[in-house]
């Protein structure tokens, strides 16, 4: 602290909320400014990043947490984040199918002249219901 080359300065620290002062301001004891201590309100934040969500920022006004959710750009099921959240990319006419455990497999779609099923890389595998996969929600199936 620079007190116009003076030993002492006409200030003075104090505790405040989440602020804890130790020491007497010597150099055999100077002042040690904590925050945090049991009992008070000062959080701090942690943050882990992990495959599906980025998390960045410190937490401060200045630089302030965000989230930002990973998509795989390589997915077959088109998935995006709107203005009123994440959500699968569909038509109308259009349902995911499964396997018999619930799995994903690939998609039907409703046609002029019938139904049409893709594999999950959006190939053509013909108008025959594959066998194995049933309709895991959606449109009606036919």
């Amino acid at each position: 602290m620079a007190c116009c080359s003076k030993r002492s300065c006409n200030c003075f620290l104090a505790e405040g909320d989440n602020v804890t002062i130790t020491g007497d301001g010597s150099a055999d004891s100077p002042y040690t400014i904590s925050t945090g201590n049991a009992g008070s309100n000062y959080v701090q934040v942690e943050s882990t990043s992990n495959d599906c969500v980025t998390i960045g920022g410190l937490g401060t006004v200045a630089s302030p947490l965000t989230v930002t959710l990973v998509f795989d750009p390589d997915s077959p099921i088109p998935i995006e984040c709107g203005p009123d959240g994440i959500r699968v990319l569909t038509d109308t006419c259009e349902e995911i199918m499964c396997d018999e455990t619930g799995i994903p497999q690939g998609y039907r779609t409703d046609t002029e002249t019938g139904n049409e099923y893709w594999d999950l890389s959006g190939n053509s595998i013909g108008t025959t219901l594959p066998v194995g996969w049933t309709d895991c929600g959606g449109c009606a199936a036919d």
